[in-house]
């Protein structure tokens, strides 16, 4: 049985799909899993999901959202995180520490155990120059920004093997971090079908009007969640559409923004803010919308990143409006309707296209759902991440079918 350490600092592994579909696959496959994260919403310090995983909780710290709010954050997830690891290696031991990003610090808590012999597998979520210098590109932070690169580098450079999530953060970790690339394989984001299926619509989101638009995922600076809530005002005042609702599922840094956004604007009563949530939770949600939207704006890091929103609106055969950015149209093919630029108004044109042919969005919506089934969903992936244990512990690893949920 291979012991894995599995660390989140940047969320709870319940709101992160990608970390329970990847733990998920290593319990299936015979390993046995501790994950260490922050607890969000009143979670427990501790949790046995069953007899292969066990989550290690830490109470959440926060001192605000600015940059001197992030490294307390990271201060005191790190001591926290450093202390649980401690307790762990002495009471049950592990083999390999499984780390994702953000932030790129985590090495730092993994370099004593590689030292004795442990193995290191980074899991590169995001770019975090990138991500950074869209946070803070406008203030004195910038300062920091070359020890942010060499966080990054030195994450990548310390792991036995990186696992980008696209063909594009493979090139990053190669030609930017020099990595051996034979030791840097994709790994690609993939809802898991088996969860991702239409319920009864929620009653209050179906009331939002005869059209309901939905968005699900994080509500951070650089998701567009300001051009949503522009594109919303357009549809209604520009093209007089007040029978269209929306229903967003998530949370993040502007969150308080969006509220007063959102008030701002008058749209209480056709806007509705279901907070962060979990699958189970969030299905009733988008299963009463009719049109899914990705406002992800132009950038360095949205162009070259796989998000999951769109995959999950198409798994649950939704159409799906976005903007044309790289990665993402390596995601959505030809059954996403991309949106050139960056202009709210282009987004909600595209909404109102759809809105107004039921019998396309139902076509759209029915391609995206076998995009996902054939190309896209968790098993064509899990092959991937399993590769990698296999490589690290020959014949340690039982290869079969693997449930991805817990």
């Amino acid at each position: 049985m291979v012991r894995v350490l599995y660390l989140i600092e940047n969320g709870s592994y319940r709101f992160d799909h990608r970390a329970r579909r990847e733990v998920c696959t290593l319990r299936d496959a015979g390993c046995m899993v501790r994950v260490i994260c922050p607890a969000v919403d009143g979670e427990s310090l501790r949790e046995t999901m069953d007899e292969s995983v066990e989550i290690y909780r830490y109470r959440y710290p926060s001192f605000g959202k600015g940059f001197v709010g992030h490294l307390g954050e990271y201060g005191a997830s790190l001591s926290c995180m450093s202390s649980i690891m401690a307790y762990i290696h002495a009471r049950h031991g592990f083999d390999v520490i499984h780390a994702v990003n953000p932030p790129d610090l985590l090495w730092m808590l993994v370099a004593p155990y590689k030292a004795i012999g442990k193995r290191f597998v980074f899991d590169h979520y995001d770019l975090n120059p990138e991500l950074f210098e869209d946070k803070f590109g406008d203030s004195g932070a910038m300062k920091v920004l070359p020890i942010v690169r060499a966080a990054e580098k030195a994450s990548i450079q310390l792991a036995d093997y990186v696992i980008s999530t696209n063909d594009s953060y493979r090139q990053i970790a190669i030609d930017r971090c020099n990595k051996d690339p034979a030791r840097v394989r994709v790994v690609r984001n993939g809802p898991d079908v088996s969860r991702f299926r239409l319920v009864d619509p929620d009653p209050e989101c179906a009331d939002l009007g005869d059209i309901v638009i939905g968005y699900l995922g994080n509500m951070n600076s650089q998701d567009g969640l300001d051009l949503f809530v522009e594109m919303a005002r357009i549809i209604r005042d520009e093209f007089g559409r007040d029978n269209i609702g929306y229903a967003l599922v998530g949370s993040g840094d502007v969150m308080k923004d969006l509220v007063a956004w959102r008030a701002k604007h008058g749209l209480e009563d056709k806007m509705k803010l279901c907070g962060r949530m979990s699958a189970e939770e969030f299905m009733p949600i988008l299963s009463a919308t009719h049109i899914c939207v990705q406002p992800d704006p132009p950038s360095r890091l949205n162009e070259v990143s796989t998000m999951n929103k769109p995959m999950e609106y198409m798994a649950l055969s939704k159409p799906v409006v976005t903007f044309a950015l790289k990665e993402t149209m390596v995601t959505g093919g030809d059954v996403c309707q991309y949106v050139e630029g960056a202009d709210p108004r282009d987004l909600a044109a595209k909404v109102v296209e759809l809105a107004d042919d039921p019998e396309r969005c139902k076509a759209l919506g029915k391609l995206g759902r076998e995009r996902v089934e054939k190309i896209l969903s968790w098993p064509h992936q899990a092959p991937n991440l399993l590769q990698i244990y296999e490589e690290l512990f020959p014949g340690r690893i039982e290869w079969g079918t693997y449930s991805a949920s817990a």
